[in-house]
Order: C-alpha cells, then sequence, then structure tokens
C-alpha cells in the first residue's frame, strides 16, 4: 500500500498504472511483457477505478489480449484474491505482477519514477518506446515543429504534436509528452514534461517534473502548484465545433459502480446515451458540456441503483436569464429520467467558467475535476479547472459537509420514509469520517483510501452500504455521535479558520438575508452560523418541527 501513497500525493486523480515512463503508461510496459510471455488473459487490480486508464486499455485488444481492469483494492492477499478471482482464473496457471516496474526499474517513490524514466531512455534494451528514432537517444512523436533557433542535445523524448518556440534550449535529457507547448527563451535541462503542458517564456526547468500547473522537484520530493498561467498551466484547448453526445459505445466502455455491476453499468450507460440525445435536441446553444459527476461519474456508485445523478452543466457567456431557461428545460429531462431509473436525476445550476473558478476550491469540483463523464461536449471543455491537493482542501469543505449531512439527520429523525432515514444516516456516518480526513489533512480522492486512511468498523460498513445498499445501516444515535465527534475535531483543530469574522462575511449574510441575525456569530461565515442552531437541534433528541429561518438560511447559503 505505502508504495502507492506518493503517487496519490503528487500525480492526484491518476492511477499509478497511468503514470508515463519515457512518453507511455507504466502499465503498457507490463502488458508487453505479458504478450512477450505469451500471456493470453489479463485481470488487472487497481487501487481506484481510473476511468481515463480504463478507456485507454480498452478490452486490450490492441495489444492482443483479452483484458479486464477494476477498480477494487488491490492490496489483498494472493490468496485472498485467488478466491475473489476464481472465476476468471479458473484451473489456468497464474503469474502474478506485484511491482510497479518498467523492465528492471523498481518505481517505488516519486524520484525512483524520476530516474526510471532517463535510465530507461539512455538504455531502453528490449523496451519498447513510442515515437520514432532517427539516432541514438533521441525519440520523437508525429506532427513536432521546432523553431529556427531551437537547440537540443540527447537523450531526448518528444512527444506527438509538441511545439517549440524560437530560443528553446534542451540539455542533459528532456522528456516531453504529448501536445506540449515550449514558449521562447525556455531552457529545461534533465526534467520530465507531463502531456498537455504549458511552460511560459524563459522559463528555466532543472531536474524537475512538471505536470500542468504544478512542478514536482523528485529530490526533494516536495512540489509547488504555481497560479499564474502565463509560467506553466495546462494547455486550454479551444473549438468552435459543436458539443456532440457521447456516443453509446463510449458510455459502455465506463464503469459506474464501485462493485462493477456489469447489469447497473449497463442500465446507466444505456439511460446517459439516451439522455445525451434528448439534451442534443433541446439546442441548448450556450451549453459547451454536460458531466455526470458524484458517485457514479467517479465509478464509485452503488449497485443496483441507489445514489442520486448528479450533472454539471458547463456555460459560455451565457447571462443569468439565459442560465435560468437553461435549468428549466433540463429540468424536464430529469423529471423524465428520475422516473426511468428510481433515483433522483439532478443538474446544478448552470456555470460559465468564471463561474466554475470561484468554485473551484470546493471538495465538489475538486471531485468533478478527478471523475466525471462526458455525456454531452467534450472532457477537455473542463481543462480550465485546476487540481489542488487533497491535503489543502479548506477546513470550511469540512463545515460544508458536516452542517449538510447534519441536516440529513435532522430531516432523518422527522421522517417516516425508512429508505430515506437510512440514506441519510449512511451519508452522515461518510461525511464525519471525510470530514475528518480534510481537517487532518489527510483526505484522499477515493473512498475505499479514505476507508484504509480512518480504519474505522462503523465508516467501512457505510461504505459498503453505499457500494451495495443491502442490509443494516448504523443507528441514528450511532451516527449523530460520528457527526457530533466530527464537529468537536473540526472545532478544536480550525477554529481560528471557522469562527474567523471578516467583513466580507458579515456583508454576505446582510445582503442575502437582509438581516443581521444573531449579534454573537455577526461576521462569521454563514455556515458556522447555520451550525450553531442545528448542533443544538440534534443535541435535543426530540422530533421537533425544524424551524423555517434555519431551512431557508441552509438553502440559501449550501
Amino acid at each position: 500500500m505505502h508504495n502507492c501513497l506518493w503517487a496519490g500525493e503528487f500525480f492526484p486523480g491518476r492511477s499509478i498504472a497511468s503514470l508515463p515512463v519515457c512518453g507511455k503508461p507504466i502499465i503498457d510496459y507490463q502488458l508487453d511483457e505479458c504478450v512477450r510471455r505469451g500471456v493470453t488473459d489479463v485481470l488487472i487490480l487497481d487501487w481506484g477505478y481510473d476511468n481515463q486508464l480504463a478507456s485507454h486499455l480498452g478490452d486490450g485488444s490492441k495489444w492482443g489480449l483479452h483484458l479486464s481492469y477494476t477498480g477494487e483494492s488491490a492490496n489483498a492477499s494472493i490468496e485472498t484474491q485467488l478466491r475473489r478471482h476464481a472465476g476468471f482464473i479458473g484451473d489456468e496457471e497464474v503469474e502474478f505482477f506485484l511491482e510497479n516496474k518498467v523492465g528492471d526499474c523498481k518505481i517505488t517513490s516519486v524520484n525512483t519514477y524520476f530516474e526510471a524514466n532517463f535510465k530507461i531512455l539512455n538504455s531502453p534494451g528490449e523496451l519498447v518506446l513510442p515515437g520514432y528514432s532517427g539516432e541514438e537517444g533521441v525519440y520523437m512523436g508525429m506532427n513536432v515543429v521546432m523553431k529556427s533557433s531551437v537547440k537540443v542535445t540527447s537523450p531526448l523524448f518528444l512527444g506527438d504534436n509538441v511545439r517549440l518556440e524560437n530560443g528553446v534550449h534542451i540539455t542533459e535529457g528532456a522528456i516531453l509528452g504529448d501536445n506540449v507547448l515550449v514558449d521562447k527563451g525556455t531552457r529545461i535541462r534533465h526534467s520530465v514534461v507531463f502531456e498537455g503542458t504549458y511552460l511560459g517564456q524563459k522559463m528555466d526547468i532543472e531536474n524537475k517534473i512538471v505536470v500542468g500547473g504544478r512542478v514536482i522537484d523528485p529530490e526533494a520530493r516536495a512540489f509547488v502548484d504555481l497560479d499564474d498561467a502565463g509560467l506553466t498551466s495546462d494547455i486550454r484547448f479551444s473549438s468552435n465545433d459543436r458539443p456532440v453526445p457521447a456516443s453509446a459505445d463510449e458510455l459502455a466502455m465506463i464503469h459506474y459502480t464501485a462493485n462493477q455491476d456489469l447489469q447497473t453499468d449497463r442500465r446507466i450507460a444505456e439511460a446517459l446515451s439516451e439522455l445525451a440525445l434528448d439534451i442534443t435536441a433541446l439546442h441548448l446553444k450556450k451549453v459547451k458540456g454536460v458531466y455526470l459527476g458524484g458517485g457514479y461519474g467517479r465509478g464509485e456508485g452503488g449497485a443496483p441503483l441507489y445514489n442520486d445523478l448528479d450533472f454539471f452543466v458547463l456555460t459560455e457567456n451565457a447571462t443569468e436569464v439565459e442560465k435560468d431557461n437553461i435549468q428549466v428545460m433540463l429540468a424536464t429531462a430529469a423529471v423524465k429520467y428520475t422516473a426511468l431509473l428510481g433515483v433522483d436525476v439532478d443538474f446544478c445550476r448552470p456555470k460559465n467558467p468564471a463561474d466554475f473558478r470561484k468554485d473551484e476550491k470546493r471538495l465538489m469540483i475538486q471531485e468533478l475535476i478527478r471523475g466525471n463523464v462526458p455525456i454531452y461536449g467534450k472532457a477537455e471543455s473542463l481543462n480550465f479547472l485546476r487540481k489542488i491537493p487533497a491535503g489543502l482542501l479548506s477546513a470550511k469543505e469540512a463545515l460544508r459537509l458536516l452542517v449538510n449531512r447534519g441536516m440529513g439527520l435532522l430531516l432523518a429523525r422527522n421522517s417516516s420514509d425508512g429508505e430515506f432515514v437510512k440514506r441519510n444516516i449512511n451519508k452522515a456516518v461518510l461525511g464525519a469520517g471525510d470530514a475528518r480526513l480534510i481537517v487532518e489533512g489527510r483526505y484522499a480522492w477515493t473512498a475505499r483510501m479514505r476507508g484504509l486512511l480512518l480504519k474505522d468498523p462503523l465508516y467501512d460498513r457505510a461504505l459498503e452500504f453505499k457500494f451495495s445498499p443491502f442490509g443494516e445501516v448504523a443507528t441514528w444515535e450511532q451516527a449523530y455521535a460520528a457527526w457530533l465527534t466530527s464537529v468537536q475535531e473540526m472545532l478544536r483543530l480550525k477554529w481560528h479558520v471557522i469562527k474567523r469574522p471578516s467583513l466580507f462575511q458579515a456583508l454576505r449574510w446582510i445582503v442575502r438575508r437582509h438581516t443581521i441575525g444573531d449579534w454573537k456569530t455577526f461576521g462569521r461565515t454563514p455556515l458556522y452560523r447555520i451550525l450553531i442552531p442545528l448542533r443544538q437541534l440534534l443535541a435535543s433528541k426530540k422530533n421537533c418541527a425544524i424551524p423555517d429561518v434555519l431551512m431557508k438560511d441552509w438553502r440559501i447559503f449550501n
């Protein structure tokens, strides 16, 4: 397990198997080795399900293999894996590839990953590198553009569609992935630049890994995220092409459920394909993309269908009135597919890129970046959003999570709907654990990894119910105790962030509520002002009516 944690820290949202070595994913080298050994059937066990990696692997036919990819936790013993996958194994001879390894290079840290790139570039041996090689130590992809004053020395790897502007100087080895743009006067020495990265003018990159807006020092095992798009960033793709619906074949290749339930995955894919066509038929000119987020968008949904389907809508230069009209038109689709699937189908309010950027540091948006399914438009249309490390999530995101899950507990206590009660109790247990990880700076982007970090049987039980909603959940009292413990820890560790008053928060409350409210909490973040009466109501343990003012405040500031 620990040999994989570093990848989540430095390359969040990416499977370690997808990390490129000389422009080629680690897993590709291992599949090449399978072919060389005469293997015919391959099962890949990953820490979490990576939709992009799954799309890249397909069914294995590009290697001449029969391939299955699963996102279940891969840290079980060999005996457990043999028992769990007995149907795949049968009576055949089995070979396990238990290391992240390319050739003779074991990859156990960001430093060994960096060194492996150059060791293989200098001496690939029998390994097959992408691109073509016109001279020793130099590999180039298709459509590489180098202006006249560019200077390069070997060893060198340039992927497809790399562009080097005037004055670029590359020495002592460099590895540039596909679609990299290096601007005028920049010098690169002994560094790895990931695909789709822009390097600004007159930069000096030495002994570094650059991934979009993140610069990693592998020797120091540290990184910095640069906010200035003129220095380094993800390349923004622009296109005048009209958005198109995702194809049925594309949607059918994706796993939406954590346990990869084929029947549920197929049902979702079929519904999404039909929904994509319905959205296309609406002719929403300002809509540039519609994305399935939430648990099913991240491949962590329950089976059979149990959780909500949450969609995010990207618009371009839409006015508030136009956003209202788009939301009304999509609401008709929400009603149709809610009835069809038997779970709530929700479309968030349409947002222009500037709106998304305002919410960029929210947990909801960060999870969308790391796991979504585009059903209309292009995945690249969200590339303007920046990833932030999980450890830097604001304590206010823990507060938001606890307020939402606390309101769910309050509503569940007053409800006679058994399924509604179970769902909100389970969400409260999960939310309490997730909030703890956020305030402790230990949050992880996959639910199973969060379970491993928490080591909490109540959380593990809630996680299993989320993935497979059968049986009993925790009691209301257990969920409330977990919630209250997380609230107390948040206020103990992050009180200076949560309780700190400011003029901005005071004005925000007055403008949106047209009242000053309680003077004791005046100027503090609205979510904290909601938490106080919420906490009191939950502590009362009485099935009393929820005050209208509390419901109104929650709906406004959530």
